[in-house]
């Protein structure tokens, strides 16, 4: 089940994942309210909400594009000795934090453009203009350009 594209920097993966933990943790103690780090019965989980949130962003950085598949990676590279929940309670646990994830990606973001106007886009093209005012925008012509999005066969402006 070894992928070589996601395992040829063995060392470089703990590197990142310490990195990644770090900021993490240091983000989540510092930013996320009190309720929902305090939830009960935390002593009894086999680990904390800040590893289960690093092994997701670390799966995302490595570019897994399944939980499956991240889980898969985290347990065989990060936790091969077994000290890692199930598979269907560290999807439950990851679905239970998407919210501390968006507040940890929001100050972490925060933190790093402290004094810059940032906007951040998704992939997908959202169309900004009818397709017929593409080539006529004039309001958001100094940061808007036209593209095109080939699974709809349409030009779209974007910014």
């Amino acid at each position: 089940m070894h992928s070589s594209k996601y395992t040829e920097h063995y060392t470089d993966t703990f590197i990142t994942f310490k990195e990644i933990m770090r900021t993490v943790s240091n983000v989540y103690h510092n930013c996320v309210p009190d309720k929902i780090k305090n939830q009960r019965n935390t002593d009894q989980l086999k680990q904390r909400d800040t590893v289960i949130i690093a092994c997701v962003i670390w799966g995302i950085i490595n570019g897994y594009t399944s939980q499956r598949a991240t889980y898969r990676a985290v347990c065989s590279v990060l936790f091969p000795n077994g000290d890692f929940p199930s598979r269907s309670r560290f999807t439950r646990l990851s679905s239970n934090l998407a919210y501390t994830i968006k507040i940890i990606r929001y100050f972490f973001i925060k933190k790093l453009t402290k004094y810059e106007l940032v906007g951040i886009i998704d992939s997908f093209p959202s169309p900004l203009c009818k397709p017929v005012r593409n080539r006529q925008a004039k309001l958001l012509n100094q940061i808007a350009k036209v593209g095109y999005n080939s699974t709809k066969k349409i030009l779209f402006l974007w910014s």
